[in-house]
């Protein structure tokens, strides 16, 4: 696993990238990192790049992922566009699963129709 995440001053969001496994284990460590970097800039605004993952989650994993997220600080006050590639149902389900807990996340295919969304005013656009 690895990633990175930084501070977008012309953007005014966070990006953070993952390659490699997405697994419990690793969402905790990736989900602190942006945590810091959020508080460090005081930003919750999002654009997660998970484009390069090989998803290694169970159904359950992604439905109990809010709570997790909660957790260590990334609750329904961020807004979170997420660019993903191949396994859609996975990813629409996430999606479905923070709406229903009052997370604003969507999930992209293309990064600039995610950054578009993220620097919008409104959650639902």
């Amino acid at each position: 696993m690895k990633f990175t995440v930084h501070y977008d001053p012309e953007s005014r969001h966070l990006v953070a990238r993952l390659i490699g496994a997405l697994d419990k284990k690793t969402i905790g460590q990736y989900a602190r990192a942006i945590v810091q970097a959020g508080t460090e800039h005081n930003c919750k605004n999002l654009l997660n790049d998970i484009s390069q993952v090989k998803v290694d989650l169970s159904v359950a994993d992604i439905f109990f992922l809010p709570e997790l997220l909660d957790s260590v600080g990334i609750d329904s006050t961020w807004k979170r566009a997420v660019v993903t590639r191949g396994n859609h149902d996975i990813f629409r389900f996430l999606e479905t699963r923070m709406i229903n807990e009052s997370h604003p996340v969507k999930i992209f295919q293309d990064q600039e129709a995610a950054v578009t969304w993220l620097s919008s005013g409104g959650e639902d656009d």
